[in-house]
């Protein structure tokens, strides 16, 4: 982890996750590499692969203060951005297979045309289906989403 540590600050990000990965199997209860991982992929702008990581350290250690210092982060970056839309990311977000799958999802596709055609049931309609919802976070985290 301290190698990755390096590599973030000389801002090759997919190296540090590579060492990240590589501590992780050796300890998967290693929270500084998930926390690292988390970084790494906020700064990537990939934030679903960052709340993962986040999350998965969150599981080890629900107290450490880095994995939940990224997680605000990631919630605050998402919701400052307003009805900016971050193209780069949107197109780097579309090459995602799981991301392509939920856009292609008939289901996910009515819900967000009732979404957008009527922006007041967007929290009704979010937790009636845990899985729409998650769907729906994933393409928000992405940005390809926007509420509110």
């Amino acid at each position: 982890a301290n190698r990755a540590a390096a590599l973030m600050k000389l801002c090759a990000y997919p190296d540090a996750i590579r060492d990240c990965e590589e501590c992780l199997k050796l300890d998967p209860k290693f929270v500084k590499a998930h926390a690292r991982k988390g970084q790494c992929y906020t700064v990537m702008k990939d934030f679903n692969k960052a709340v993962k990581a986040f999350q998965e350290g969150l599981a080890v250690d629900p107290n450490d203060a880095a994995c939940q210092q990224g997680m605000a982060d990631i919630n605050n970056s998402v919701h400052s951005r307003g009805g900016e839309v971050d193209e780069a990311q949107v197109q780097q977000a579309m090459k995602d297979p799981e991301i392509q799958k939920i856009m292609h999802d008939p289901q996910i596709q009515m819900v967000l045309k009732e979404m957008q055609a009527n922006p007041r049931t967007a929290n009704d309609i979010l937790q009636k289906d845990p899985q729409v919802a998650a769907a729906v976070q994933k393409l928000m985290l992405a940005g390809i989403v926007k509420l509110g």
